[in-house]
């Protein structure tokens, strides 16, 4: 059983219950199930498909739980990258593990815009 498979299990047995707790919020398993599912579709919808890699540079957060558990869901490959990276060093990774599409999080857009046009995988649609 992988991580997706035991969110849909605790969706329908424990479906009320906190899946996850940060510092800000939490998430019940029925919801955590639901976004990740939303997710995991529309990743595939964008044509990603199986063992293609997804990139993020996101918080220690909710958000990076549901796309860790849609990636699953959907047989798709994270790739996080460290939000200690500068520019230089986030475009090697990227380049390098074949990554397809990325998330990262608003407060990072000013690391990641410079050198987008430079990622030889990631669509600009992604």
């Amino acid at each position: 059983m992988d991580i997706g498979q035991a969110i849909k299990q605790n969706a329908n047995r424990l479906a009320n219950k906190i899946a996850i707790r940060d510092d800000k919020s939490s998430i019940i398993y029925s919801d955590l199930n639901s976004q990740a599912n939303r997710l995991a579709n529309a990743l595939l919808n964008l044509g990603l498909g199986r063992g293609d890699k997804v990139a993020a540079m996101m918080y220690n957060c909710i958000d990076f739980m549901v796309y860790y558990i849609a990636l699953a869901k959907a047989r798709l490959v994270a790739v996080p990258i460290s939000t200690r990276l500068e520019g230089p060093e986030m475009k090697y990774i990227l380049n390098n593990s074949d990554a397809k599409a990325m998330f990262f999080a608003v407060d990072y857009a000013d690391r990641v815009e410079p050198i987008r046009k430079e990622l030889r995988k990631i669509d600009e649609g992604n």
